[in-house]
């Protein structure tokens, strides 16, 4: 007796499912971790676009072709940095970063009080910032314009202990600002050869090529 056609098709269904399993890695596009689960199929590894858009991808779908970019925007405040929000922490292989809050000072003096989070992530004693290749920690305001460096900057470049942590209130004076507010910070890390070599004689390298961060300090909406 003949099996049903709708029988066939059934266990060719199942028989295509079984080939696609759920991977459940963890993704990090970018060096920022993002939701989402790898499928693996016929040992092909496959990333969902909704993982690739969070981790900072461009993605468009026209006349049939899908195009995926990875790449910072042109600009004057863009780098190829690690990127993430408020609260979330950042790796480059030497350090950990995030940002805790913004808030406006208190007092006469207009500016913003960025509260930050800097740890050691080597196996090295007495690491500063100042000699793992730092230039800068810079704020920029929502017309675009910057305030190059906090007014306790001494503070936050200071050595730091072996799984040691540094909590700073950074501390940044507008007193032309109008009320403007920050929506991001950027910590600019550009190691020289010099400088690469002695990490490297210290044990601590760089995971990424460009070791920058850049935080976005707006909040997201709820429920986006």
């Amino acid at each position: 007796m003949k099996r049903p056609i709708l029988f066939d098709l059934v266990v060719l269904t199942v028989a295509a499912s079984a080939l696609a399993i759920q991977a459940n890695q963890k993704l990090v596009i970018n060096g920022k971790s993002v939701e989402g689960k790898t499928i693996v199929s016929n040992g092909q590894t496959y990333v969902p676009v909704s993982a690739l858009k969070a981790g900072g991808a461009v993605v468009t779908s026209k006349d049939g072709t899908l195009t995926i970019t990875i790449a910072a925007p042109g600009g004057a405040n863009q780098l190829g940095a690690l990127e993430g929000g408020l609260n979330e922490w950042l790796f480059n292989g030497i350090w950990r970063f995030r940002v805790l809050a913004v808030n406006p000072l208190e007092g006469d003096r207009p500016g913003w009080k960025v509260d930050v989070e800097l740890r050691n992530g080597t196996t090295a004693d007495n690491m500063a910032l100042d000699g793992t290749g730092f230039q800068s920690v810079q704020l920029v305001m929502e017309d675009q314009n910057i305030i190059s460096a906090p007014y306790n900057i001494t503070e936050f470049n200071r050595p730091v202990g072996q799984g040691s942590t540094i909590k700073e209130s950074l501390i940044y004076f507008d007193d032309e600002g109008n009320g403007r507010k920050p929506i991001k910070m950027i910590v600019r890390i550009t190691p020289d050869d010099p400088t690469k070599a002695f990490l490297k004689r210290m044990g601590a390298v760089y995971s990424v090529p460009d070791p920058s961060f850049r935080i976005n300090l707006v909040p997201k909406e709820s429920g986006k």
